[in-house]
């Protein structure tokens, strides 16, 4: 090929069309230029780049010129999760697929023909795809480009053979009328579409006693308790669940989903029909950090002081320093005096570690429910992390990308390492001790610089 010859990188895949059916095309992945020296250097955008392994081609148009870039500018309004959206050329023989949440490249694939529209198609996660065709415009300079927007709405009739849409996480502690809710616990509401479903005579499926909200920590599943009096139907399909945080989670690390129990026909035992329940399962949703908080330790008192981290200059300047103490939470293990010494959060705001002292123990603090977190869910009571027997834990630091917690000994010259990264098989242990001989009369303070 003669130098300034430019190519296009394709990768053999697939693009579902209105009725699911999934069929074979050559994707756009990247473009380059034949150099002086005959070698292709790759030139990215408009492309994302090859970084999607599979069977590729390296195409190029045989007459200089004849190549048509077309370029468009996608607006996306969607209220369901999409996997991916892809864009074609009318005949269905070459495109390019983008991920939403890394939609970093413009729309673009190049055609060796003349072309008046292309086929933009939404893939959601669930269920089938939306395509729409936008007519191409040529520019003054000859450039072939598309505009559209994506307005998609999700599904108004619910569907008993398709999972519930999952759409939006938020954490409340007051109701409507600005008052907290029973018990003084926040509460978790949910919100999405296909929630519940209408069966005819069979009720199981469209009553939010139907449902069970699953919390995902690393492995680990846990449920929480639906609240039906506060949950409430809003609509063209779209529902609001309440659910009460299980205390065995810090909710910032965990993803959520619903799952709804419905019975379904499967066979029938002489003139009886034979049901069978199964669960649909939802999307997975994460709930955003959003409050800024400040933890302090009450050694005195055995809690944790939250103070309102927003504007705090200002509170108190029109108040008092009293004004900024939003709760305080109790951490420890009931009837032992555990004197909490110190804290540490982690990096993205989610977890707080508190030293104990008299309990020679950790306490694991949700940053985003304020309240203790059980470790030890097999037992009634809240259970903070134990530490190796005889430790006097004083001071604790955590790395920056929340792995390790380090903790020292205020006695000993010990330091110990403590798993905190919820998808580890020793999540919540003790992996290390570090000897720190020097250090006779124990270590007050620590820190860390990477």
């Amino acid at each position: 090929m003669q130098a300034g010859t430019e190519v296009y990188f394709m990768r053999k895949g697939a693009l579902p069309d209105e009725t699911g059916t999934w069929n074979p095309i050559w994707l756009q992945e990247e473009s380059g230029i034949v150099g002086n020296d005959g070698m292709i250097r790759t030139s990215s955008p408009p492309y994302p780049g090859v970084i999607r392994p599979g069977e590729y081609m390296v195409a190029y148009a045989e007459i200089t010129g004849s190549a048509t870039l077309v370029k468009g500018q996608l607006t996306l309004n969607y209220n369901f999760p999409l996997a991916f959206f892809g864009i074609i050329d009318p005949r269905g023989n070459i495109g390019q697929l983008i991920e939403p949440d890394n939609f970093v490249t413009i729309p673009a694939f190049t055609v060796t023909y003349d072309i008046s529209s292309v086929k933009v198609i939404a893939i959601p996660k669930v269920g089938l795809p939306v395509i729409t065709e936008v007519g191409v415009q040529r520019s003054t300079d000859g450039l072939a480009t598309f505009e559209t927007s994506l307005n998609m709405s999700a599904p108004v009739d619910n569907d008993p053979t398709e999972p519930p849409i999952l759409q939006k996480a938020s954490l409340q502690f007051n109701d409507e009328s600005n008052n907290p809710f029973l018990g003084g616990e926040p509460v978790l509401f949910l919100t999405g579409s296909n929630v519940l479903v209408d069966k005819g005579s069979d009720p199981k499926g469209s009553r939010f006693e139907d449902l069970i909200v699953k919390f995902y920590v690393g492995d680990e599943v846990y449920e929480g308790t639906v609240l039906p009096n506060l949950s409430q139907a809003l609509g063209d399909n779209q529902f609001k669940v309440a659910v009460k945080v299980p205390n065995t989670v810090a909710l910032g690390v965990s993803q959520i989903s619903i799952s709804r129990r419905q019975n379904e026909l499967v066979g029938q035992n002489s003139t009886q029909p034979v049901y069978e329940e199964v669960e649909y399962d939802s999307n997975e949703i994460q709930l955003n950090t959003g409050a800024e908080y400040i933890f302090a330790a009450l050694r005195g008192a055995d809690r944790v002081a939250v103070l309102d981290g927003t504007d705090p200059e200002s509170v108190v300047e029109n108040g008092n320093s009293n004004d900024l103490q939003l709760v305080s939470i109790p951490v420890g293990t009931d009837n032992i005096t555990d004197r909490p010494r110190e804290l540490a959060v982690t990096s993205d705001a989610t977890r707080v570690y508190v030293v104990l002292g008299g309990s020679r123990s950790v306490a694991l603090v949700d940053a985003l429910a304020l309240q203790q977190v059980d470790t030890n869910p097999d037992t009634p009571e809240v259970n903070p992390i134990n530490l190796p027997t005889g430790a006097s834990p004083q001071s604790i630091v955590i790395d920056s990308r929340d792995e390790y917690a380090y903790i020292t000994d205020g006695i000993t010259g010990r330091i110990y390492v403590l798993d905190i990264d919820p998808f580890s098989t020793t999540y919540h242990q003790v992996i290390q001790t570090i000897a720190v001989p020097q250090a006779t009369s124990g270590l007050r303070q620590i820190a860390i610089n990477s």
